[in-house]
């Protein structure tokens, strides 16, 4: 009998399959904690969801270093190996999309990319997304060795942009309390931008928390 929450748990594999290979130990951890959930029927969705949010916490600011030092180092070469990779239909839909810098990474969280291919068509990019990571393995590791401390700074950077992300997340939470009227709406807010850490989804955009944390303030005259 298939657990409750098969399709959820092979999201998380996929997640623990895309974390920067400069992150052995959270992989480790990461694939016990499946393990852990498929033996127990039991856990809830929420319990699941809010261990892939944590995980994706976790892997953000060294994903964004490392594709910093992509777009340095290794500029196209993710993006090379997934247009040789899907068919040509596909890989001619994406190629305009890959101009003036933007990632495949960036193109994936797109709405284009729900929107303009098919599901057949975006597992083909998903696929191919793993294929390269895989082949990439060892050329992330290479950059990162050889380039150490800019790695660390990047890090740094984007553990910073995190913390900055928490603390809109959290004060949109506390608007919650400030009028029962609004405080599932608020919540419901906040619960989708912490969910967005999850590696599969989207980024919480600071922007976007910001703004909500602005519309509130406003509604609740707090301005």
């Amino acid at each position: 009998m298939a657990h409750p929450h098969q399709s959820l748990l092979l999201e998380f594999d996929l997640a623990v399959k895309k974390l920067p290979p400069t992150l052995p130990d959270l992989a480790k951890q990461a694939k016990a904690q499946v393990a852990k959930f498929r033996a127990d029927e039991s856990i809830t969705e929420e319990t699941v969801l809010e261990a892939l949010a944590e995980l994706g916490r976790k892997e953000y600011p060294h994903r964004h270093a490392l594709l910093d030092l992509h777009g340095t180092y290794g500029e196209g070469m993710e993006a090379a190996l997934v247009l040789d990779h899907v068919d040509a239909k596909v890989a001619e839909k994406l190629r305009p999309m890959l101009k003036d810098g933007v990632t495949i990474e960036e193109v994936m969280a797109s709405g284009w990319f729900q929107e303009k291919l098919s599901p057949e068509e975006r597992y083909q990019v998903e696929d191919g997304m793993l294929l390269a990571r895989y082949k990439m393995e060892q050329e992330d590791k290479g950059i990162v060795k050889n380039h150490v401390k800019e790695y660390d700074e990047r890090v740094a950077h984007w553990e910073a942009e995190a913390k900055s992300i928490e603390a809109l997340i959290e004060e949109l939470e506390t608007l919650a309390g400030k009028d029962k009227r609004y405080a599932e709406e608020i919540n419901n807010q906040v619960r989708t931008f912490r969910t967005g850490w999850s590696v599969t989804e989207r980024d919480p955009d600071p922007t976007d928390v910001k703004a909500a944390v602005d519309y509130w303030k406003d509604v609740l005259g707090e301005m």
